[in-house]
């Protein structure tokens, strides 16, 4: 057996907001996407080599007690970069989850899933397949490693009929890129989780997004949208990001109701209603993502697009 010791970038790491375990095979994340709130951006590299990682999950799980709890892998960063189709180190740690039998949801923008399919069906896993947007051009801009948005579609459909359970992330939904009716249009039936842009991250504060839009602006739009979308019982919107208490800067996890007209009853007291983000935007022409994703001054209104709310699966967390 491979003597390992706690490291100094565990590969397990809590996340009580979304009540799972996170793993996390990569330090990095190639894919580097300019809305991550995770700060996890630069080259892929793996925390434990394939001849190590297999024995220090084993390690971690058993040293922190953990038992059977719901993981969330590459919640933190992507566990399907580039790189993972020579090093296969995502598939070593998937593969002691699922000997374990401990439940899996993966959360990816990476089409080199498909080679674990046969994982996936053996064990108890899910996928989560993140999109925000069908336009290439805007795509390539947020995030200049992903595959394509058409590519990722084609991975959704792959893995649905080959019997995975998989769902899409809209996260971030991003004001005039992101409709929603289209992205449903082309997946059909399939589950899709939808979450504002957060611009309170302090990872975000740092782009050119924080200089176009501000949280208040993005959440008014996001609940337009929820409230004006049509009706798609496989759609979930979550809370908006200033639905949490004052000076908040992470998605709350909870899921807006079914009414379209209101959202006060989706908050937990003893928080006072909201008021600065309930009132329905008026609709307006959209802003082109490449002035979004410069930065500089914003010189028309922003638009809206998109859909509702949905209820913890574990897999509202992730990076991607």
């Amino acid at each position: 057996m491979i003597a390992v010791a706690a490291p100094a970038a565990p590969l397990v790491q809590e996340i009580p907001a979304c009540g799972v375990l996170s793993v996390n095979p990569y330090l990095a994340c190639d894919i580097r996407c300019v809305y991550c709130v995770t700060g996890a951006q630069g080259r892929s590299r793996p925390r434990f080599g394939a001849d190590t990682v297999r024995e220090q999950l084993r390690y971690e799980l058993g040293a922190k007690g953990h038992r059977q709890r719901l993981v969330g892998l590459g919640t933190l960063c992507d566990a399907y970069p580039s790189v993972e189709p020579e090093l296969g180190v995502t598939r070593i740690v998937l593969d002691e989850l699922t000997q374990l039998e401990w439940p899996v949801t993966v959360v990816t923008k990476g089409v080199g899933i498909r080679r674990d399919i046969d994982l996936l069906l053996g064990g108890r896993g899910h996928v989560t397949v993140s999109l925000s947007t069908l336009d290439r051009d805007a795509a390539a801009r947020l995030e200049p490693g992903a595959p394509t948005p058409a590519e990722r579609l084609d991975l959704v459909r792959d893995l649905a009929d080959a019997g995975v359970r998989v769902r899409v992330s809209v996260a971030p939904w991003i004001p005039g890129v992101t409709d929603i009716d289209a992205i449903v249009r082309r997946v059909g039936s399939i589950p899709i989780r939808v979450a504002p842009l957060n611009v309170s991250s302090p990872d975000v504060r740092r782009t050119g997004f924080v200089r176009r839009f501000s949280q208040d602006e993005i959440d008014r739009d996001y609940l337009d949208a929820w409230r004006t979308s049509g009706e798609h019982s496989s759609v979930h919107w979550l809370l908006p990001v200033t639905a949490g208490p004052p000076g908040n800067t992470e998605q709350p996890m909870k899921p807006l109701p079914p009414q379209r007209t209101t959202v006060e009853t989706a908050y937990e007291a003893p928080r006072p209603p909201p008021t600065s983000h309930t009132a329905i935007a008026v609709a307006a022409p959209v802003t082109p993502i490449a002035a979004a994703t410069r930065g500089g001054r914003r010189s028309q209104p922003r638009g809206a697009s998109s859909k509702r709310g949905e209820a913890r699966l574990g897999w509202e967390c992730g990076s991607s």
